[in-house]
């Protein structure tokens, strides 16, 4: 089998123990090329958020990526365990509608069940399932997306 090996390179020491250990088990295993790409920062960086401001400063380095990889967030999308990173991230991509979100797949990733609460006394977006401050909410329906 074929396997691919996408992490933070701050895990790059057990990415390299872990493609060994593959290795012997008779895989093919590779350390992807773009590990540690915007696309995986940005995730990274949404995994994390815990209040309002946090998801602030999500927005104002969103509104600078327009040149994420679709095809390459597809798959960082599709690997990735957080549910949250994983809404939030669409929703951020619905909100700022950069050119490479047309092209983004959605098939394939599981963005569980349920909604998410991320902020106390926020406004809820049906579409993804999760609670945003109300300020983002406002914005997004006056489609204002900055």
């Amino acid at each position: 089998m074929k396997i691919a090996i996408c992490a933070s390179m701050i895990f790059a020491e057990k990415m390299i123990v872990i493609k060994r250990q593959l290795e012997e088990l008779g895989h093919e295993a590779f350390i992807s090329q773009f590990a540690e790409g915007p696309e995986l920062a940005m995730l990274e960086r949404l995994s994390v958020v815990r209040e309002a401001a946090d998801l602030t400063v999500a927005d104002k380095i969103f509104e600078a990526a327009t040149n994420f990889r679709p095809e390459i967030l597809h798959v960082l999308l599709r690997a990735c365990s957080q549910v949250k990173a994983k809404r939030l991230f669409l929703w951020f991509s619905d909100r700022h509608g950069h050119d490479w979100r047309q092209a983004l797949k959605t098939d394939g990733i599981n963005l569980g069940k349920g909604k998410r609460m991320l902020v106390k006394g926020g406004a809820f977006d049906p579409t993804h399932q999760i609670t945003i401050p109300r300020e983002m909410a406002v914005a997004k329906r006056d489609g204002d997306s900055h």
